[in-house]
């Protein structure tokens, strides 16, 4: 994370994906997961480029992008923190050319796990993101049993007034 990396794929082979010759490289979690962003749009690079993430050496493609910033390529994908994955760049096409890597890489949001949440009281007002969170895709045991679509956080209410009471949770601030 952070780091940059400069090359030029015009004199390298075709390993695949398509008749462009190909540069690879390998990246390593930090031991927790992160989203973790390849990105050719610094203006280093000189062609028509394209993105290609694997999750092991010969293994299936998780990330693929062409085209995210003009004809220059970005792919962001989550890190489970430990695996190795496997990223390269390639043309489109057969375009070849130097080009310039950065990698960068954000952490979740504090609850964007179930375990996570954050408790709230009656009449609070929070505010939030689910600007890099994951998808619960398996969302289980006290936070429920729906099926999830898209990237969320969570948050608890406890009513420790011992009333039955009408509780009305709005993502509506009256101001618009």
């Amino acid at each position: 994370c952070g780091d940059s990396a400069t090359g030029d794929t015009s004199d390298n082979t075709d390993t695949g994906g398509n008749p462009a010759p190909d540069e690879w490289y390998s990246f390593t979690g930090t031991g927790t997961p992160e989203f973790v962003t390849f990105s050719l749009c610094d203006g280093g690079t000189s062609y028509d480029s394209l993105l290609r993430v694997f999750d092991a050496c010969g293994g299936t493609e998780i990330a693929f992008n062409d085209d995210s910033c003009g004809v220059q390529s970005e792919v962001s994908f989550l890190s489970d923190g430990t695996s190795t994955y496997y990223v390269m760049i390639e043309g489109f096409g057969s375009n070849t050319g130097v080009y310039s890597l950065e990698v960068t890489c954000a952490q979740p949001p504090a609850n964007d796990e179930c375990t996570g949440a954050i408790a709230v009281s009656c009449g609070e007002s929070v505010t939030g993101t689910t600007i890099n969170s994951t998808i619960d895709t398996d969302v289980a045991g006290d936070c429920g049993d729906a099926t999830i679509t898209s990237p969320g956080v969570w948050y608890t209410f406890t009513d420790a007034s011992g009333l039955v009471s009408d509780i009305t949770l709005t993502m509506c601030s009256g101001n618009g």
